[in-house]
């Protein structure tokens, strides 16, 4: 259906407003049990058994969908649906983010390749947490990981000690408030104020040490650039 049928006509529309209804729509389809039942009888994966355990954490299939689409956690109840073991909701940011000017996303039809230019956008960490307590239903079967990442905005490249502070912020009430199977750092978005900081190696020791000071018993990953 994707392949024939929506692809097609998904293409003739702005990418950034394709976004955003397939995560209005993703966000409906995931309230009700009928119609996630319904998506998961056409999408859901029930063939041999795929479960992986990687760090302590059961994957029911090899598949997540990674951090930059589902950035606000509005789309945990229905990806299960559709057969993912999990999501990396984000990345967050202590304080909210309008992200960067439009167009934040581009189609290269050449290279059937999209350019993403975000920056960062999200609801901010405290309304992440709140929407996920409130609305998560698939505890038992679905990883949610979150990816963490310095805020956009001026305030937070003012010194490298505002954009360490914004990191422990984010980490502190995710692991205060027990939301997150696991978390990734995020050091890698050079569309941003700041730039790429803590890909400095000493710096980004400073902000390991101070992630360190907060209790956390729960996986934590580094997501570096691609090309170091």
């Amino acid at each position: 259906m994707y392949q024939y049928l929506l692809k097609p006509l998904f293409f003739k529309f702005n990418p950034e407003k394709v976004h955003d209804f397939m995560v209005w729509f993703g966000k409906l389809a995931g309230k009700s049990i009928v119609s996630r039942s319904a998506i998961g009888l056409v999408y859901n994966y029930e063939g041999k058994h795929k479960a992986k355990v990687v760090d302590g954490i059961t994957y029911r299939t090899p598949f997540v969908l990674s951090a930059g689409f589902d950035y606000n956690a509005n789309l945990m109840n229905i990806l299960p649906s559709i057969g993912l073991a999990g999501e990396e909701v984000g990345s967050v940011t202590a304080r909210p983010c309008k992200g960067n000017p439009a167009p934040q996303l581009t189609r290269l039809p050449k290279s059937k390749s999209i350019l993403v230019n975000k920056g960062l956008k999200n609801d901010g960490v405290d309304a992440v947490i709140e929407r996920i307590k409130k609305n998560r239903k698939t505890e038992a079967f679905f990883v949610l990981g979150v990816s963490i990442a310095r805020t956009n905005d001026p305030e937070a490249s003012k010194s490298i000690q505002a954009g360490i502070d914004g990191y422990v912020y984010s980490f502190k009430r995710l692991n205060e408030e027990k939301v997150g199977d696991y978390y990734t750092i995020n050091i890698s978005c050079p569309n941003a104020f700041g730039g790429e900081t803590f890909t400095n190696p000493d710096l980004l020791q400073d902000l390991l040490r101070a992630l360190k000071t907060v209790e956390c018993k729960k996986p934590v990953y580094v997501k570096m650039p691609i090309n170091i």
